[in-house]
């Protein structure tokens, strides 16, 4: 299999990226801004390959990536994780307009780009599943937290554009599903929140995430699935 995953210099995408490297058939494309962390794990990879490549998803600039993928001979991407996110922990009237763009560049549009320009590399005989990682706080219904409207109602938009990009590309055998997880435990959680405890490690849920990447789109398109420690 061919992965892309996002994100990937710390946390779950590091540790996603590990996981689908365990695996001698697969190639990992590890997409971070974090050139230093990327050659680590790079370096740490088990018996498939990992690939890194500095990358910050609000630059919209995708020539290297295509230009990576070429080199490496990989003309179908199995699964992409768009696990890359930008949290600030700021009161509602303290938000300036430059967090707002931050946070919807990297969360929302990005994704959204970053999928428009690998789609000729998707679907078609093989399939492609499009995972989105979201978060409870950007469900409609679920408790929401002070400090976290920029961060939350991106959430928001992304699971509604994983809905959007199931319908646009239902016909191509393209999945996207969205996996709106509680409180885990990375590096921008505890930044943001200093002294909270999560229930979920990073480790612990890329098993899930990796589970649900390879074999999930078989039984879901376009859901956004609620996922969260219930006997902690």
């Amino acid at each position: 299999m061919n992965i892309i995953i996002t994100g990937t210099s710390a946390g779950i995408g590091y540790s996603l990226a590990q996981k689908f490297a365990t695996n001698k058939e697969h190639t990992v494309v590890a997409l971070s801004r974090n050139e230093k962390k990327l050659h680590e794990l790079a370096s740490a990879a088990g018996p498939g390959k990992i690939v890194p490549l500095r990358f910050d998803l609000s630059n919209y600039q995708y020539e290297n990536l295509l230009i990576l993928l070429k080199q490496e001979g990989i003309t179908h991407i199995d699964i992409i994780i768009h696990n890359a996110g930008l949290l600030i922990n700021k009161p509602f009237d303290q938000l300036e307009v430059q967090d707002w763009e931050q946070i919807y560049s990297t969360n929302v549009i990005g994704v959204a780009m970053l999928t428009r320009a690998l789609l000729g590399l998707m679907g078609g005989e093989q399939h492609t599943h499009i995972v989105t990682i979201g978060s409870i706080g950007g469900v409609n219904g679920t408790s929401k937290f002070p400090g976290l409207s920029a961060y939350s109602s991106s959430k928001g938009a992304l699971a509604t554009l994983t809905e959007c990009m199931a319908e646009e590309f239902k016909s191509r055998n393209i999945t996207s599903n969205c996996l709106a997880l509680g409180a885990v435990g990375t590096e921008m959680l505890i930044k943001a929140f200093p002294g909270y405890h999560a229930k979920m490690t990073p480790e612990g849920i890329s098993d899930y995430i990796h589970d649900f990447s390879v074999g999930g789109w078989r039984y879901y398109n376009g859901k956004i699935l609620e996922v969260s420690v219930t006997n902690p």
